[in-house]
């Protein structure tokens, strides 16, 4: 029974310190002022604008002692190349002095716009100098149909102009002799010398009248 009320006194007391401890650390949340600055912590106390490679110290004073998280994180909404994305975080302790500084972040080549640095519940802002723009997000491009290669089509033969024969020679032409007129022979009366004066001047193309005429002559 005495032990049984000596861990109910225990329990009580580590709920009543666990009270006080988080009474401390609320009110300790809201003390304190932070700065970001360079490696000199203090000499100038506030810088505000970095360029890639530079150091980034964060500088505080008036805090309580004890644990503290504190994170880098770009800003949202187009002012920083990291929206919402912590750069660098982690936790720091704080002694009686209320005082610290320490270094927190290296400027990287792809950091660009505003971004916050947060202690505890204190926060200062700072900014890139020469901003990289963000990185676009590549666009597919549809894929690119392949050039036909033409078909090479064969040589076309000249149509061959025919050439003209030589015109030969006519071909010889034939004489065609006149056949003499055949002088049917005669029979009977009309073999005396009455038919044979008329044979000759059918032969000789004279008409009767016209050989009476030659008769007369050739008499004369």
């Amino acid at each position: 029974m005495k032990r049984l009320r000596q861990k109910l006194i225990l329990i009580v007391a580590l709920v009543v310190a666990a009270t006080l401890v988080s009474g401390q650390v609320v009110s300790a949340q809201g003390s304190g002022a932070i700065w970001t600055t360079t490696g000199s912590c203090g000499e100038p106390q506030n810088i505000n604008h970095y360029s890639p490679g530079d150091n980034v110290f964060i500088n505080g004073a008036g805090f309580p002692a004890g644990e503290y998280g504190w994170d880098i994180t770009g800003l949202p909404g187009g002012a920083s190349n990291h929206p919402n994305i912590a750069v660098a975080s982690g936790n720091q302790s704080v002694d009686e002095s209320g005082a610290f500084c320490f270094l927190a972040y290296t400027i990287g080549q792809a950091d660009g716009g505003t971004y916050q640095a947060r202690f505890g519940n204190k926060f200062d802002n700072y900014r890139v100098i020469g901003d990289v723009e963000p990185t676009p997000i590549p666009t597919e491009e549809p894929p690119v149909e392949p050039t036909p290669v033409p078909t090479e089509e064969p040589p076309v033969e000249p149509t061959p102009v025919p050439t003209q024969d030589p015109e030969g020679e006519p071909p010889p032409t034939i004489a065609q002799s006149t056949p003499a007129p055949v002088i049917a022979p005669t029979t009977g009366a009309a073999s005396g010398p009455a038919a044979l004066i008329a044979t000759a001047a059918s032969s000789l193309g004279l008409s009767g009248l016209s050989f009476g005429v030659w008769l007369k002559r050739r008499k004369s």
